[in-house]
């Protein structure tokens, strides 16, 4: 086999094998893996062993999740549809929404899901999910970037807020499919679908 290093230490696998992860969390009872088909699994030994946590999120994939804040606070599985956890991950219940959702994000006690069709957003801790900007645009990510919101959009490309995502302006990039989008030191990274990476 092939040995990956970072520094002096090499990759290995776990045991979760056949399998088609999509999301992957660490919080402090361990790592959750977010699956194509087969639901939520958890490891609370580094990621060496996974176990099944599917009460109900088996046959939807999962494709992000939000972990709790703290001890008080829900934990969130999206991808179609989202999910919600008041235990930690030991037990997930869909919740009434109907929406393929790519990311999920807390900022200042809302609650942002990007969706295939603009924003969904909840003020209640996530129990209820109200349609939000940007409808009838698949967005993919969004991020928190010091006042401003940005997200990434199938055919708008990269989109700013500076009111908390009410209303929404175009960037220099304006076309292109952004799907994805990370912090490095004080700047952005975006990559797009076209094969494109975009740093402010």
């Amino acid at each position: 086999g092939v040995e990956v290093r970072i520094g002096t230490t090499p990759w290995r696998g776990s045991d979760l094998i056949d399998e088609s992860v999509y999301a992957i969390s660490v919080g402090a009872n361990g790592v959750l893996a977010g699956t194509w088909a087969d639901g939520v699994f958890e490891s609370s030994n580094g990621g060496a062993n996974f176990n099944d946590r599917n009460t109900e999120l088996t046959a939807a994939p999962i494709r992000c999740f939000l972990p709790a804040s703290n001890a008080s606070s829900p934990s969130f599985a999206a991808g179609s549809g989202i999910a919600i956890s008041e235990n930690e991950g030991a037990v997930w219940q869909w919740l009434p929404v109907y929406a393929e959702v790519y990311a999920l994000m807390e900022d200042g006690g809302t609650l942002y899901a990007a969706t295939d069709d603009g924003f969904l957003i909840s003020t209640d801790g996530g129990l209820e999910w109200v349609n939000g900007p940007l409808a009838g645009d698949t967005v993919y990510t969004v991020l928190r970037s010091g006042a401003h919101l940005v997200a990434g959009c199938a055919s708008k490309g990269i989109v700013t807020s500076s009111d908390n995502g009410s209303t929404w302006s175009s960037s220099s990039i304006t076309a292109g499919s952004v799907s994805g989008m990370t912090r490095f030191g004080d700047r952005l990274v975006a990559v797009s679908e076209e094969g494109q990476i975009f740093m402010s």
